[in-house]
């Protein structure tokens, strides 16, 4: 039980720093949860009718090790983002 706890609030926070990296590209990042694995969608702002698109599968036992290489984790984030971006424009 403590494990659950540990891992949705470690996940939670790594989708706060999703959300934060991903203002300066204009996108919105979105997390829905399916049998322990958090899927990461982004939609560009800039096009009214752009949906939500998946960019990332996490499971939320592997959330501590992305935290604690958050800075890998931030590079390969944002080139997902490029990449989405990319593919819009």
């Amino acid at each position: 039980m403590i494990k659950n706890v540990l891992d949705n609030y470690m996940s939670d926070n790594l989708i706060r720093c999703m959300k934060t990296w991903a203002l300066p590209f204009g996108v919105e990042v979105m997390a829905i949860e399916r049998n322990k694995i958090k899927t990461i969608y982004i939609k560009d702002r800039r096009f009214e009718d752009s949906y939500y698109k998946p960019v990332l599968n996490i499971r939320k036992e592997d959330s501590i090790l992305f935290l604690s290489n958050l800075i890998q984790t931030q590079k390969e984030f944002i080139n997902a983002v490029k990449e989405y971006q990319k593919q819009e424009v």
